[in-house]
């Protein structure tokens, strides 16, 4: 089971409920808790087995593999919020479109 003291020292706090439903390697929490974070956030890894799934694969993989998860996981998130950035502005454009009919 996730060490829940760690989670709360280490984790951000809007993360410590979803914590709870996996296996977390307490050195990871420690060490590394912006992947765990990056990996609770991801929207391609999308269910429960599947995160907890690269938490189980986080101590078997080496230093250069998880640097390579995370950067992949960086840039999920960085393309994600601007696609979402830019689909808000267009839809502000539309909105703003109609308005002035």
């Amino acid at each position: 089971m996730t060490d829940m003291d760690l989670v709360q020292k280490f984790i951000p706090q809007e993360f410590w409920e979803v914590c709870k439903s996996y296996t977390i390697p307490s050195e990871f929490i420690q060490d590394t808790p912006d992947l765990i974070v990056l990996i609770l956030q991801s929207r391609s890894i999308d269910t429960l087995e599947e995160k907890q799934n690269w938490f189980n694969l986080l101590s078997m993989m080496s230093t250069e593999q998880i640097e390579k998860l995370r950067a992949i996981l960086i840039k999920e998130k960085t393309k994600l919020t601007e696609i979402e950035q830019k689909y808000e502005q267009k839809k502000q454009e539309i909105k703003d479109k109609y308005l002035i009919k």
